[in-house]
Order: structure tokens, then sequence, then C-alpha cells
């Protein structure tokens, strides 16, 4: 993390004097965060058991699929800075149920921006609200899932197999298994430009070396 996103960050946790942090931090190099008294370090942090602390007031995660299953199903509000990957689609898929807050990592040299998002996450009750909502949603699905599981297990080994579960993909050559050809179609006129401006190059350059070679 750069050195100015990791001190607007110490600024905004500075900013909350009456919430305390826990911040996961592989490092026993600390001391840049000497003086705050309300956050704590530590390299290994029991995530599932934090969320489960009724303590908990909100999460801050860059958004992998794992925590956003566990803060879906166990409604804590999060701040999500997504990175990159599917990080980007669980963060807005979160937001667009009103339980979390996406901030962009761009945004963390801003550290008016992230005291903002932090003290919106914290103290908006809106966000508690929508995550609960959404936990309890979760867990009083009309069909359990695992349930639903089981019989379709059940019912493919008694009518089946059936040809849909048969993938027409196996059948295919090397050519159409890889989109090889789609390939070609994409790329041939990028191609094709490629050629034509290079042969143009060379012929222009064949010119001006004759012609320097006439007048020596």
């Amino acid at each position: 993390m750069p050195k100015n996103w990791r001190k607007n960050l110490l600024e905004a946790i500075k900013s909350e004097p009456n919430v305390t942090f826990i911040w996961k931090y592989e490092s026993d190099e600390v001391e840049w965060a000497e003086g705050v008294e309300n956050i704590h370090f530590s390299k290994w942090v029991p995530q599932t058991a934090l969320l489960n602390d009724h303590r908990l007031t909100a999460f801050l995660t860059h958004g992998g699929l794992g925590s956003t299953n566990e803060l879906a199903h166990l409604g804590k509000p999060a701040l999500v800075i997504p990175i990159f990957a599917d990080q980007i689609r669980n963060a807005n898929m979160l937001a667009r149920q009103g339980g979390a807050k996406v901030f962009r990592k761009h945004d963390l040299g801003n550290p008016t921006e992230i005291k903002k998002a932090i003290h919106s996450i914290v103290f908006n009750q809106k966000y508690k609200e929508n995550a609960g909502k959404l936990a309890d949603l979760l867990m009083n699905q009309p069909t359990n899932p695992k349930e639903q599981v089981v019989k379709y297990v059940e019912f493919v080994a008694r009518f089946g197999p059936f040809p849909e579960m048969n993938p027409r993909v196996r059948h295919h050559g090397f050519i159409e298994k890889n989109l090889l050809d789609i390939y070609l179609v994409m790329y041939f006129p990028y191609f094709v430009v490629f050629v034509l401006v290079l042969t143009i190059s060379m012929l222009g350059y064949s010119k001006v070396s004759v012609r320097k070679v006439k007048r020596d």
C-alpha cells in the first residue's frame, strides 16, 4: 500500500476517537501509527468470528468472494474498496442491496473522502438495516439451497442421463474448442492493416535509399 494511502487511512481513524479499529496488518513495523490509541494491529484475524460479533459496527474489505458471502449472510455493513478482478462486481452487488458502500481505490489519496466514507458506514443506520435485511432474506429463502441440490441430484439419478448434460464442446475440434476461428476473424483486419503499413513503410524507405545511392 502506498505510504500516502496508509497515512490517509490513519488520519481517518484518528478522526473517530470513539470507534475502535482492528487492522489486519502483516508486519511488526507499525511505528507509523504510534500514538493512535483507537487502533489495534494483528497479523491474523478470525474473520468469521469477528463478523459474528455483535460489537462489530462495520467491515472494510477489498470485496473478495469469501468476504462478500460472509458479509451477505451475517448481515454486516461494509466499506468495500475493490482492487481488481471479481472484487468490483462483488462490491457493486453488495452496494445494490444497500448494505455496503463502494469506495474507489484511487480516492484513498483523498483524506477528506476517506473520512466521509468511514463516518458514513459507521454511523448511518441505513447500511446496518439493509445488511440485516439481506441476511434475513438469505436465511429464509423459500427453497433451501442444500435441499435443492439433493433434489436435482436425485432427479438426474432417477431419470438421467440427459443430452443437455453432455456439453457440445466435448465434440469440438481443437480450433473450435479454443475459439481460434473467432480470434482469427477478430484480429485478421488488424493484421492486414499492420502488413499494409509495414509494406508502405518499407517501400518508402527503399525509395529514399535508392535516391541517396543515385546522388552519391
